[in-house]
């Protein structure tokens, strides 16, 4: 598919997009516009990839797990 990276011969559905392969070797770029507070802090968006995250100390985000 566009925008799709197979790696390997890993089937399609197992393909990673290019700003998800960028996260994987750059980190995620947080996205102040999406930026919002929660009943436990701060929580972003990757502006790449779309990777939920959530702050855990001034300047430290980490990615977020299901809820």
């Amino acid at each position: 598919p566009a925008g799709h990276l197979l790696i390997g011969n890993a089937p399609a559905r197992v393909g990673v997009t290019m700003g998800r392969l960028f996260c994987l070797l750059l980190g995620h770029r947080r996205s102040r516009a999406w930026a919002h507070r929660s009943s436990d802090g701060w929580r972003s968006v990757c502006a790449r990839c779309g990777t939920r995250m959530k702050r855990v100390a001034p300047g430290e985000w980490t990615r977020l797990d299901r809820d």
